[in-house]
């Protein structure tokens, strides 16, 4: 698969969220950061693109990670790979999943992409159940 394919799904999905020129760098990253605070990465291989969220918690009760761990076990049909960083008011979940890039196309990084944000705000709401489906 060429990084002409990847390159173009990348700006077809950028142009989908108003962002004209939205492209993967010479590194075969892609990064932007929502009103929400939550970065969006895309980081191409030779086989898949790790789509990856970084999502603000800032103070999060242990709590939310226990919820995160237990939704990602509970998807082992669509893995999700998890990931902290920081601390405190810096701390960061880390939500990723890799796509093979024969299935890389502008409305599936939009599709992924929603449910990966979906899925991570679900965290945030304790009486919302995130293990038996995205919504």
């Amino acid at each position: 698969m060429s990084a002409d394919w990847v390159n173009q799904a990348v700006a077809e999905f950028g142009r989908s969220m108003g962002l004209a020129d939205w492209t993967v760098g010479a590194d075969g990253r892609a990064s932007l950061r929502l009103q929400s605070g939550v970065q969006v990465h895309l980081v191409t291989g030779e086989a898949d693109l790790r789509l990856q969220l970084d999502g603000p918690l800032a103070f999060e009760t242990p709590q939310l990670l226990q919820r995160a761990l237990e939704a990602a076990h509970a998807r082992l049909g669509s893995p999700v790979q998890l990931g902290l960083r920081g601390s405190g008011a810096a701390m960061v979940l880390q939500v990723a999943r890799r796509l093979p890039l024969r299935q890389v196309t502008g409305p599936a990084l939009a599709r992924q992409v929603d449910e990966l944000l979906g899925w991570f705000e679900a965290l945030r709401q304790p009486a919302t159940s995130v293990s038996g489906g995205w919504r």
